[in-house]
C-alpha cells in the first residue's frame, strides 16, 4: 500500500512539473500586449496575451470546482438524510421483530 501511495506521489509530482514546464513555455512564447475595449464605454486595457489567458483558465477552473462543490454538498446532504432514515426503519424492524417474537412466545 505504501509502494502504492508512493508511485502515486511521484506520478503527480511529475505531472506537475510538466504542467509547469508547458505552462512557462507557453507564457514565454504569447507575451505581446493585446488591448481589451469595452465597445459603448470608453474604457480600454492594455495587458499581455498570456496573462489573460491564465485569468480566463483560473476563472473557469474556480467556477468548475464551485459548481461541483454544490453537486457534491447536496449529494451529501441527501446520504444524510437516506442514512438516518435507514437507521430509523432499521430501528422500527428490531423492535417490531422483538415484539413478534414476545408474542410467538405467549
Amino acid at each position: 500500500m505504501n509502494l502504492l501511495k508512493s508511485i502515486f506521489r511521484i506520478a503527480k509530482s511529475i505531472a506537475l512539473i510538466l504542467l509547469m514546464t508547458v505552462i512557462v513555455a507557453f507564457c514565454l512564447n504569447n507575451n505581446q500586449s493585446v488591448i481589451i475595449s469595452l465597445s459603448p464605454i470608453p474604457f480600454e486595457i492594455e495587458a499581455k496575451l498570456f496573462l489573460l489567458i491564465m485569468i480566463v483558465f483560473l476563472v473557469g477552473f474556480s467556477l468548475g470546482i464551485a459548481v461541483s462543490s454544490i453537486s457534491l454538498i447536496r449529494i451529501k446532504i441527501s446520504n444524510f438524510f437516506a442514512r438516518n432514515k435507514a437507521n430509523r426503519l432499521q430501528t422500527k424492524l428490531e423492535k417490531l421483530t422483538k415484539e413478534k417474537l414476545v408474542k410467538e412466545k405467549l
